[in-house]
C-alpha cells in the first residue's frame, strides 16, 4: 500500500479558490488502484493545507502520474492559489484496521486526522519499528478513541517514517495526549531512538473526500 502526503501552503486570499479546487477530484475515483482521499486546513497554521490520498500499491500510482494526474490537475485551476508545495510518498506496511471497516472507510469516517513524521537513527530502526508495532499503536488503540493508523516508510528520505492516526475527535485526540502519551513516552523510550519529529493535525474537509 502506498501513501502520499502532500503540504500546500496556500494564498490567504486564495483559500476559497484553492478549496473548490479541492473539492473537485473526483476523477480520481476512476483511477486504477485507487483507495481513497481526504484533507484538510492545518489546525495551527490555517493557511496550510493537507493531503492524503492512498494507493493499493506503487504500480497503479505510477500509472496515474504518469497518465492522468497532470490533466486532473490542470483542470482544477490550483495552482495560482498554491504557495509551496511539499510533497512526500510512503511504503505503508503496518496497517491497524478493524476487521469490519477498509481503508476507504478508515478515510471517511475519522473526523480528526494527527500525522507525524520521524527522522530515526540509524541504529534505532529496528527497535523503532518494533515500539510502533507492539505498543505504541495497540496502546493508542485500547484507548477506544482512536478510528485507525497507518505506519510506513518514506520512498525518498532514508530512516524516515510516517503514522497517521484517525481520531473520533479533535477532543478525544487531546484527551490521549493528555492521559495516555505521557505513559507511552516513558514506556517506550522512544524519543532516545528519534532525530527529528514533525507533527501536523486537521480536520476534514468533507467536501474533498474522494470515495473509489
Amino acid at each position: 500500500m502506498l501513501l502520499k502526503f502532500l503540504i500546500c501552503r496556500v494564498d490567504p486570499k486564495q483559500k476559497a479558490e484553492f478549496s473548490l479546487g479541492q473539492a473537485s477530484w473526483g476523477d480520481l475515483k476512476n483511477s486504477r488502484g485507487f483507495l481513497g482521499q481526504i484533507g484538510g486546513w492545518d489546525i495551527k497554521e490555517i493557511d496550510k493545507a493537507h493531503i492524503v490520498s492512498v494507493w493499493k500499491d506503487d504500480s497503479s500510482y505510477e500509472e496515474f502520474m504518469n497518465n492522468q494526474h497532470d490533466k486532473i490537475y490542470t483542470k482544477r485551476n490550483q495552482s495560482d492559489s498554491i504557495l509551496s508545495i511539499e510533497v512526500e510518498t510512503y511504503n505503508i506496511y503496518l496497517s491497524f484496521l478493524d476487521q469490519l471497516r477498509n481503508i476507504t472507510e478508515f478515510l471517511t469516517d475519522s473526523p480528526f486526522i494527527r500525522i507525524v513524521k520521524s527522522k530515526i537513527k540509524p541504529s534505532c530502526t529496528e527497535s523503532y519499528i518494533e515500539k510502533q508495532k507492539n505498543l505504541w499503536i495497540p496502546e493508542m488503540a485500547t484507548t477506544q478513541k482512536m478510528d485507525s493508523c497507518l505506519f510506513g516508510e518514506s520512498n525518498r528520505h532514508k530512516n524516515s517514517y510516517i503514522t497517521l492516526t484517525g481520531w473520533v475527535s479533535y477532543k478525544d485526540h487531546d484527551w490521549y495526549q493528555q492521559n495516555i502519551l505521557p505513559v507511552l513516552l516513558e514506556a517506550a523510550d522512544i524519543i532516545s531512538d528519534i532525530e527529528q519529529i514533525e507533527g501536523w493535525n486537521f480536520l476534514v474537509e468533507e467536501d474533498w473526500v474522494v470515495s473509489p
